[in-house]
């Protein structure tokens, strides 16, 4: 739990440091904090963690989602080689970039 605490007095900064009464909060300033979006991110973690696997989705090989994963990235070079095409303009980086969306349709056709 975090605590802020607000000065009382107005005094200048080296006196707070000196003084710790003036480190005292002041009367009727809520202590109690919200919890952050950290807590909560780890408490749906745990919960999710805790609740039964989800029998309508097939459960998947480490090796079958490793070649999801790898055909996502692929995707997603595939992507950005498109957007540097669109704006290319010297002839040799586009043609770099029409071998390169080659090779990544091969590599996705492949994959299946």
């Amino acid at each position: 739990m975090k605590i802020y605490l607000i000065w009382t007095s107005q005094e200048n900064a080296s006196n707070r440091r000196a003084d710790p009464q003036n480190l005292l909060p002041r009367s009727g300033y809520n202590l109690v904090m919200a919890r952050g979006w950290e807590s909560k991110s780890i408490e749906d973690q745990q919960a999710e963690a805790a609740s039964p696997v989800d029998k309508s989705k097939p459960q998947l090989t480490p090796d079958q989602i490793a070649g999801q994963r790898r055909r996502d990235g692929l995707i997603l070079t595939r992507k950005r080689a498109l957007q540097q095409l669109e704006a290319a303009q010297h002839p040799e980086h586009r043609k770099m970039l029409e071998k390169a969306l080659s090779d990544i349709d091969s590599e996705l056709a492949k994959q299946g």
